[in-house]
């Protein structure tokens, strides 16, 4: 059948307003996508550290602390993506201009500030500034006494999360719950008992540069000294890392118990605690099978690092972690998807990460960034010797691995050897292992053959 002029032109005139109404909302996709950003936790923010403005050295490991725990707090809000403690202290002091700090971390927001002590009160002020346009987005002083101030971290953080929510999430702030987000607080309230939990992490990082033994028992008793003030999430974490470096170190399986308990209590005290989520995972992957007997479980060790994450999307630590097990299962292209976040999360190592970066690499066979990661951290010239002499740097390679021999020297007090370079388990998998020993062995007796010669 004909159709009729009539029908034809309200034919014509339906796809016209289709079209427009399609291309009015194609239109909006842009600005949609810009306020799902905000929604969605991918914006990027770094929290530089608080200026100690009296100059006060006594406030200086409060700033610090304070800093820090403004940054987790943030995090976990789950709205942006957070640059790393690691990566934003290095610009502690920093004259760089704010947009020129932006430009290096590729972060959309900077978060900066300063603590003033005024008598018995303190003065914090925080102010946020956009990375694109160098324009301070917000700003705000916070007044409290000093006893109370600890409580200012969390409200800080939650202003944050609110002002880019509400500027930023038009229409997409319909989608989402406009309840506070429930991120916990995690630090004793009680100034004596956060005054001895700051002292204890001290000794915890302290422990790195020797004494370690002695350095970790002391967190361990300051840990319980401010437990016995007030129970805090931060405290029992700080406590079962602790126990578990004590372990290991030790060998002494009551440490290895008294980790477990205490994260076990912490977690009863608050389930949403992303640093106890890391303790036990390094339980279960580090101490469990050595204590046990058992093999690790992929799974259980996993779980525990998604845990972590879950509960602060930016814990860089986790997804480091994660790498290293992935790679130590063979898995790379997971290991090396791990790596890639953490990079991103925190672009300046501590150098620990050279290793769990250079075995996600190595599993998938990527020698350039290997080497390149290996060449970033401290003690992994002999995973940057594997990379170089697969790269046909064969003199580099050699000097590399005999840097990495003449520091196992130093540090244990005898001759790097064949029968210590074929003890070691670097893999889960046996393949990738005699892999892994296979290239380090040809390295070797090439060094060995320089060496005497």
């Amino acid at each position: 059948h004909k159709q009729s002029s009539a029908a034809k032109l309200a034919i014509f005139a339906a796809s016209v307003v289709l079209m427009a109404a399609g291309a009015g909302i194609y239109a909006l996709i842009p600005k949609f996508d810009e306020e799902k950003r905000v929604l969605f936790g991918d914006l990027s923010v770094v929290v530089l550290p608080l200026k100690n403005v009296s100059g006060d050295q006594k406030d200086g490991a409060f700033v610090n602390g304070l800093s820090n725990s403004i940054r987790t707090l943030v995090a976990k809000t789950k709205r942006f993506s957070v640059i790393s403690q690691t990566t934003s202290s290095a610009y502690k002091n920093s004259e760089k201009p704010l947009k020129e700090i932006a430009e290096e971390l590729n972060v959309d927001y900077l978060i900066e500030g300063g603590f003033q002590r005024l008598g018995e009160d303190v003065s914090i002020n925080v102010s946020m500034v956009e990375a694109k346009t160098g324009k301070m987005v917000w700003d705000q002083t916070y007044q409290e006494k000093f006893e109370k101030s600890l409580r200012l971290q969390q409200e800080i953080a939650l202003n944050i999360a609110s002002h880019l929510t509400n500027k930023y999430g038009g229409f997409w702030a319909t989608l989402v719950e406009q309840e506070i987000p429930d991120i916990g607080f995690g630090q004793p309230e009680n100034m004596g008992a956060h005054q001895l939990v700051l002292a204890a992490w001290g000794q915890f990082f302290m422990s790195f540069r020797g004494d370690t033994v002695n350095r970790l028992l002391r967190a361990v008793d300051l840990g319980k000294q401010a437990l016995s003030m007030e129970e805090a999430t931060e405290t029992y974490g700080m406590l079962a890392y602790s126990y578990g470096r004590l372990a290991g170190i030790t060998k002494e399986r009551k440490y290895f118990e008294e980790a477990l308990a205490i994260a076990e209590k912490g977690l009863n005290f608050d389930p949403t605690s992303d640093l106890i989520y890391r303790a036990m995972g390094y339980a279960e992957f580090d101490l469990r099978p050595k204590f046990e007997k058992t093999e690790p479980d992929l799974q259980t060790i996993l779980g525990y690092y998604d845990k972590s994450i879950q509960y602060n999307p930016s814990d860089s630590n986790a997804y480091t972690w994660k790498a290293l097990i992935y790679a130590k299962f063979g898995q790379g292209e997971k290991a090396v998807k791990s790596t890639k976040r953490a990079v991103e999360l925190s672009p300046k190592m501590q150098g620990w990460e050279c290793w769990p970066y250079a075995f996600a690499f190595f599993v998938v066979r990527d020698f350039q960034n290997m080497l390149a990661y290996s060449k970033k951290g401290i003690g992994c010239q002999e995973f940057a010797a594997i990379a170089a002499y697969e790269l046909g740097q064969k003199e580099a390679a050699l000097q590399l691995f005999s840097e990495y021999a003449q520091g196992y020297k130093k540090k244990y007090k005898k001759e790097y050897t064949f029968d210590v370079l074929k003890a070691r388990k670097h893999f889960e998998v046996e393949a990738e292992n005699e892999e892994f020993l296979r290239r380090l062995m040809i390295i070797y007796d090439a060094w060995t053959a320089a060496h005497q010669s």
